[in-house]
């Protein structure tokens, strides 16, 4: 009996062991699978980390090699209308020169005929130094007619010259974004007021300024009148360069509210020379 109860003891002890032993094993096993799950995760983690990475670098350089080609391609296409737009305004400059030329050419013989003219009406006036005084005036005539045109044509290219830059410069800010439809609406009725300052001048150089000679005693009059027609003409010329030159101000002071304007500057100033020459 006492055997017994010694050999069911020690049964009892290595089954409590043997227990103990298998649950410490077990323990270290999920241990061990726990620590193998966490590095996977983790190596997991680290590899869409860099995969995330990696695209969002890929993505960026994408996105800026569109955005560099879009800003050539702009800048391309802004080169392309600059040239465009400046053969035009030199081909409209070469067609405003070869009228006057043109129109000079015209009236050359015709300024001619005209002396010839005067000169027969002339022989009712019985003093020879008086005719020959009105001859010279009538000389004149044609000869401020010619000067004051050369020096309102000076101030018209000026005035040009400077629409040419804001414009080319209105440009520039539309390919920034920036908002130019005032100041393209300002340029457009400048443009206008230039076509209509061009055709002035060219019909006012087709003019030639005659005294009408009635008789001796109104020789006075009659240059008074021619003198006063020529005036008038000159004056109308005058009055259209002046709305042209009130154009380019209000150019210039539209540009001068666009936003981005700040960072340009027109290289001419604004014409100050008064046209009252």
């Amino acid at each position: 009996m006492k055997r017994n109860l010694i050999l069911l003891g020690s049964i009892f002890c290595l089954a409590f062991v043997a227990t103990v032993t298998l649950a410490q094993t077990s323990v270290k096993d999920v241990r061990a699978v726990a620590s193998t799950t966490r590095q996977a995760i983790k190596g997991e983690f680290r590899d869409d980390v860099k995969n995330i990475r990696a695209s969002s670098t890929e993505e960026r350089k994408q996105l800026q090699d569109e955005l560099k080609k879009k800003t050539e391609e702009a800048r391309a296409e802004f080169v392309q209308k600059r040239e465009e737009s400046r053969k035009e305004i030199e081909k409209d400059r070469v067609e405003f020169r070869k009228e006057i030329t043109e129109k000079k050419a015209e009236i050359k013989s015709l300024i001619t005929t005209k002396r010839e003219e005067l000169a027969k009406k002339l022989r009712v006036v019985k003093d020879e130094k008086k005719q020959q005084i009105a001859l010279n005036i009538g000389d004149q005539f044609q000869q401020i007619n010619a000067k004051v045109l050369a020096n309102l044509t000076r101030i018209i290219t000026k005035e040009e010259i400077i629409l040419q830059k804001i414009s080319s410069r209105a440009d520039v800010l539309s390919i920034q974004n920036s908002d130019v439809a005032s100041l393209k609406d300002a340029l457009a009725s400048a443009d206008i007021a230039l076509t209509k300052a061009r055709e002035a001048i060219v019909a006012q150089t087709a003019k030639v300024y005659t005294i009408a000679v009635k008789t001796e005693a109104t020789l006075k009059s009659d240059t008074g009148t021619t003198k006063q027609l020529l005036e008038k003409d000159l004056n109308s010329v005058r009055d259209t360069v002046k709305a042209l030159h009130e154009s380019v101000k209000d150019v210039a002071e539209v540009f001068g509210k666009t936003q981005g304007a700040e960072k340009m500057r027109v290289a001419e100033t604004l014409t100050a020379s008064s046209t009252n020459q």
